[in-house]
């Protein structure tokens, strides 16, 4: 039997220490997105904040353009990507006044991976006919021979599960998270839907192999409680150990 394919969703982690951003020193004219042209991003320098406790991380987020990548992310991930994908790393200089000089690079995908399949997701239908997908679903199919991509502008970049271990290797996992729990489930079984009204606004299509099992709010609630008090005790348990 093959070995089942997984991805993670990549993020910086919020809660990390200092500031994960990186600055530019000039105005951006034109901000830079996914799947849509850059312009004027071109030799383009960059402040760490001297705060005292931000530090140059794999990954940085940049005010009016995509996240940048060290130097070391790019050379490690440019082996998982094939020939000709549309992705592009565009240089930039970083400048800090404790840490010096570091070479960065704005991470800009040309295009998203239809990829989500929509059926199996958790998905929230606006009467204008606009959605968002809350809990997305891989179709596996679409992507099973990528290992770097752009998901779509919600669920953001995602990774194979051989890359993931490639950057805990390198070390290059510090202010990272690295979420599977929403692109596990195989989108080849077919999975009844369960379709709740939430207000006259929006209808919400639930996946019942990623939903919670409660059945109202105080049975929702009884869950996160429980979740929190085993959270609490493992941490207890650390402080003690």
């Amino acid at each position: 039997m093959a070995k089942e394919k997984k991805f993670y969703i990549l993020q910086q982690n919020s809660y990390f220490k200092g500031v994960n951003c990186l600055f530019p020193t000039k105005k951006i004219k034109k901000f830079m997105y996914d799947g849509q042209e850059a312009e004027g991003f071109e030799n383009m320098t960059l402040t760490l904040p001297n705060d005292g406790k931000s530090i140059y991380l794999p990954m940085h987020g940049c005010p009016g353009a995509c996240d940048l990548v060290s130097k070391e992310f790019k050379e490690l991930v440019e082996q998982f990507i094939p020939e000709e994908y549309p992705v592009e790393f565009i240089p930039a200089k970083a400048v800090s006044e404790v840490y010096g000089e570091r070479q960065y690079y704005f991470l800009h995908f040309l295009k998203y991976e239809d990829a989500i399949a929509l059926n199996l997701s958790k998905v929230i239908y606006f009467d204008a006919g606009s959605y968002t997908v809350a809990v997305p679903v891989i179709d596996v199919s679409k992507v099973r021979n990528l290992h770097f991509f752009m998901l779509d502008a919600v669920c953001g970049l995602t990774i194979s599960g051989e890359l993931r271990l490639a950057l805990i290797k390198n070390g290059l996992k510090t202010s990272l998270m690295m979420n599977d729990k929403r692109l596990t489930i195989d989108p080849e079984k077919e999975v009844g839907m369960l379709v709740r009204r939430n207000n006259e606004n929006t209808t919400v299509h639930e996946n019942p192999l990623t939903t919670p099992k409660a059945t109202n709010w105080r049975s929702f609630f009884t869950i996160k409680v429980k979740w929190l008090i085993s959270i609490a005790r493992k941490f207890i348990s650390h402080l003690f150990n």
